[in-house]
């Protein structure tokens, strides 16, 4: 430091004195070094790589418009002084042909790469060593850059250390080769020489304990084992699942095609890690090649944990559509993979819907069985006490064995469709619905997940409508049957297309031109696509453009999305197909009439030769007697003027003898009916026949006994009681296919209202046969209020609650028909009449429900119609009473009863008002008021009102004082 300058810092002898440190004012003071010189005659002595020009001169940028370039030196001189062989890139004519052809120019290391390698003596050169030839590479400061070997070394270094302090020795190393080959065969499930397989663990079990591999810590190596361990354990049960279905005898066709789709998921994981392998050189890239095979042998382990107790296809598809919907909030990958699983597993099962609802041949399928392929369709066995023998329709829906994945709608559509379909097969073989000859063309079942498929379905479904439905139309026009039916559909209006038809137009040729113009369904090849989704990365891999889709359906609307179009259309074109059949063919309706005019005593012929044959005293009897001789005229059963009860069966043969064959020849139903008696026309089964000629009614309608109990018999002795003629009932065979309508529930409903219709009639004949002269006041009156009662309930029952249920459900048939004729005229299927046979049948039965539920006869109502019969049965002994022998009854014995029973009567009569008009206040607490609705009648409260206003305005029979009912 200058001498100058005072040694005391803090001394400020002159406040403006300038600081020595500071810079001189010569020197810039934006920086602290000295400007540089750009003179080059100055600088150029120092700097031999200095510009020998100005600098001005060098910067200057050339002339654009007189600028050229130098001659370019010869190219293949070069490449001779500088000895390098090989092919090169090439400019000019060369250049562009390659470019021109699409393939890529050479690399330019792949020269290097066709050299001869380097000596192990090369030395690569540095700056550093450039610049100082005697400068030494400094040796690394990381332990992993000295190679695996040091680490090693470290590792026994630090055990030898921790040696008797109860540290883990690191254990015998082994070659990583060995190690990393032995973990690729425990990721896939295998035994090796590292590692086995333990039968009673059911776990992968290393055999040497302490090992780890060369360059890595134990904990390091077992972090990996564990994790691969769990994957090849998952791996290893998704093999023997696989071995144990393909062993299976009989295994549902869904369960083999989840065994098939986990073989070709671990096949092509295996190939995917196959062509990793080369790549792999360290055990990290080991774990990260087998991060995604372990999880997706992890959740596929779970999903065939969960598949894996199921016994039928629908459980099948329903615990895996299901688990589906819990991946979809999963990755993307994941979900695909899982889609298509679901997609692969359900393709047997929509293949046997197909052939159940006729989109496929069915050939081989033994529906309703107990190893059937589809659970949820059943067989009944039909008793033959019913009298309905065995039917060709005895296919039962069971809805308990329909999968999650279908609506139960959907499921009752799909079986009623096939039902009918089945019946159009057996009873019309040339219908086009019933032909297989189309099945080529028709589009079938898929499961989707995206809008683009799901419009593609729904264009070919309304294709494949179309074109059968104008099949269809031309059949029901040329049919076998089609100008025999009373509904005449020649009115149809003929289009210009079909007015140059032929009268001997062939269907078949105009079905195949129609259906042949449909493409043929495009379906992608699942086990490829899944093959392509599982060798791509889970996040960046290849995808197709339908899965790459960002906006797809939810999974739980995707069974609706993909099934309903095709499913609901061919439920259309057969319920359209076998209604008309039914009621144009078969005579639906006639056969309806017939229960109604026998069974429900609609018509007055049959009840009133009913009533003359059972109760009529001027009729002769038909009870055979010792040295009697029975006469050719009219006979009876005289019940109530006989001594002997029950008759033998020839007595009830003579006596009902011709009852049903002359009341169907007198009705209108046999104007309606049309006899076919011209040789060789072709009849159609349940055709309506009750000509003279005719040796049967239809459906064999005939009297019968009754199948009774032992209480019931005991009930049937006695010929005084309201019981006499349970044992006498109606046998009525449905011809088929009418049996699909009419089914055995339908005729127990139509048995038990014959039974009681039969004793309201019974009830008739004796309350109008009570004597009038003779009578005392209250016998007088007992005998006007017992006949006031049984009309007013007789009327009731018969008119409001069997006729007008009745007349109902005939209108709904009207309108069905109505709505036929007007889909025939405009030549379209399904659009006014969605009703199949199903419905219709429903219809039926809601409607003998209806009927029920009015006439009290359902269960719970028993207690009212105890109360009813009781009230009957007093009418009964009073009428036994005023008709009895006089050595049985004389006057003051018969003085002595009247009291007593007109007493009972009137407090019976009390108590049964008193329920009904109970019954009215509680409206809508009815389940029958439902059934009511569906059928197109009034509630049962309704009519209860009606009995109520028509027993009594003027509150002649008060109710119990006590309250008590029954």
């Amino acid at each position: 430091m200058d001498a100058s300058i005072d040694s005391n810092p803090f001394a400020i002898p002159n406040l403006w004195k300038k600081s020595p440190f500071m810079l001189s004012e010569d020197m810039p003071d934006h920086t602290l070094f000295s400007p540089v010189s750009l003179d080059v005659t100055t600088i150029k002595l120092e700097n031999p790589y200095a510009p020998q020009k100005n600098l001005e001169d060098n910067l200057r940028l050339p002339d654009l418009d007189a600028f050229t370039f130098g001659p370019l030196e010869d190219v293949e001189s070069l490449d001779a002084e500088s000895g390098v062989s090989g092919p090169v890139s090439r400019t000019g004519a060369d250049s562009d042909t390659q470019l021109d052809g699409g393939e890529e120019a050479d690399n330019v290391w792949d020269i290097v790469c066709e050299l001869e390698p380097l000596p192990n003596e090369a030395k690569l050169f540095t700056w550093e060593a450039f610049l100082d030839p005697g400068y030494g590479e400094p040796q690394g400061a990381y332990l992993s850059e000295a190679g695996p070997q040091a680490f090693d070394a470290a590792l026994y270094v630090q055990d030898e250390q921790r040696e008797g302090s109860g540290h883990k020795r690191a254990g015998t190393m082994l070659k990583s080769d060995l190690y990393l080959a032995s973990l690729l065969a425990l990721g896939l499930g295998r035994s090796s020489a590292l590692f086995s397989f333990n039968i009673s663990n059911g776990s992968f079990l290393q055999t040497l304990e302490d090992c780890s591999p060369s360059g890595y810590s134990r904990t390091t190596a077992q972090s990996v084992v564990d994790s691969l361990i769990v994957g090849g354990n998952a791996s290893r049960f998704l093999l023997e699942f696989v071995e144990r279905t393909y062993a299976n005898g009989n295994p549902p066709s869904s369960m083999t095609a989840l065994a098939n789709v986990v073989d070709e998921v671990l096949s092509s994981l295996e190939s995917r890690l196959v062509k990793q392998i080369p790549l792999i050189v360290s055990l990290l890239q080991l774990q990260a090649a087998f991060v995604q095979p372990v999880n997706v042998f992890t959740k596929m382990q779970t999903l065939v944990k969960d598949v894996i107790s199921a016994r039928t296809n629908e459980d099948i598809i329903s615990r895996i559509y299901e688990k589906a919907q819990v991946f979809e909030q999963e990755s993307e990958w994941l979900r695909l993979l899982m889609l298509h699983i679901l997609a692969r597993v359900a393709k047997p099962w929509l293949e046997d819907i197909d052939c159940w609802i006729g989109l496929n041949n069915d050939e081989g399928h033994d529906f309703g069985s107990l190893h059937g392929s589809l659970s949820f369709i059943g067989r009944a066995a039909i008793s033959l006490e019913q009298g309905v023998g065995k039917w060709d329709f005895d296919y039962v829906f069971l809805p308990e064995s329909t999968p999650s994945s279908l609506a139960p709608a959907e499921s009752r559509l799909i079986f009623e469709t096939g039902r009918s379909l089945r019946l159009l097969r057996d009873h019309h073989p040339d219908h086009p619905l019933a032909t297989k000859h189309h099945r080529a063309t028709t589009p079938q079942l898929e499961w989707t997940f995206d809008w683009r498929r799901v419009e593609d379905i729904c264009a070919k479904s309304k294709d494949y409508e179309r074109s059968l439905a104008s099949a269809v139309c031309v059949f029901g026009r040329n049919g076998t049957h089609a100008d025999d039916i009373d509904h005449d559909v020649d009115h149809v209006s003929e289009t210009a297309h079909t007015a140059e038809r032929s009268e001997e137009f062939n269907w078949k040729v105009d079905f195949e031109n129609h259906t042949l113009n449909l493409a043929p369904p495009t379906r992608r090849c699942l086990p490829d696509e899944l093959y392509d989704l599982i060798v791509s990365d889970s996040d960046g891999g290849p995808q197709t453009k339908a899965d790459a889709e960002p906006f797809a359906p939810p999974i739980s609307l995707t069974p609706v999305l993909a099934f309903s179009p095709l499913i609901s259309a061919q439920a259309r074109l057969v319920n359209a197909a076998t209604i008309r059949l039914l009621f144009r063919s078969h005579d639906l309706r006639l056969h309806l009439r017939l229960q109604f005019h026998h069974h429900l005593l609609g018509d007055g012929v049959f009840v009133a030769n009913l009533s003359s044959a059972l109760f009529s005293p001027d009729l002769s009897t038909a009870e055979r007697r010792r040295g009697v001789v029975r006469t050719g005229t009219a006979m009876g059963l005289r019940l109530g003027s006989r001594k002997t009860w029950p008759p033998a069966s020839s007595e009830l043969q003579l006596a009902l003898m011709g009852i049903l064959t002359e009341s169907c020849q007198s009705s209108t139903l046999a104007r309606k009916g049309k006899p076919r008696n011209e040789p060789g026309e072709d009849v159609a089964a349940g055709t309506f026949d009750i000509s003279s000629s005719s040796p049967n009614l239809p459906g064999n309608l005939s009297f019968a006994i009754r199948t009774l109990s032992e209480e019931d018999v005991n009930k049937c002795m006695d010929s005084k009681s309201l019981y006499a003629l349970d044992f006498l009932r109606l046998q009525y065979t449905p011809p088929s296919p009418l049996g699909a309508v009419i089914t055995p529930r339908s005729l127990e409903r139509y048995d038990a209202i014959f039974k009681f219709l039969l004793r309201l009639t019974r009830m008739l004949f004796v309350v109008s046969h009570l004597p009038r002269a003779g009578l005392d006041a209250e016998e007088r009156l007992f005998r006007l209020s017992a006949h006031h009662f049984v009309s007013v309930c007789a009327n009731h029952f018969v008119h409001c609650c069997v006729g007008e249920t009745f007349a109902a459900f005939e209108l709904f048939l009207d309108e069905m028909e109505r709505k036929m004729d007007e889909e025939d005229t405009v030549q379209e299927l399904g659009v006014l009449v969605d009703e199949g046979i199903g419905s219709l049948r429903e219809r039926h039965e809601a409607c003998l429900e209806a009927m029920m539920s009015r006439l009290m006869l359902r269960h719970r109502q028993r207690e009212i119609m105890t109360l009813f019969e009781e009230i009957l049965g007093c009418v009964l002994r009073f009428a036994d009473v005023l008709g009895g022998d006089k050595d049985r009854y004389d006057t003051s014995k018969r003085l002595s009863q009247i009291p007593g029973l007109h007493k009972e009567f009137k407090k019976k009569v009390g108590v049964f008002l008193t329920v009904c008009r109970r019954l009215v206040c509680k409206k809508g607490a009815r389940a029958a008021t439902k059934a009511g609705r569906d059928s197109a009648v009034q509630g049962e409260d309704n009519g209860t009102e009606r009995l109520v206003l028509m027993l009594e305005l003027s509150g002649y029979y008060p109710p119990p004082k006590d309250d008590t009912l029954f």
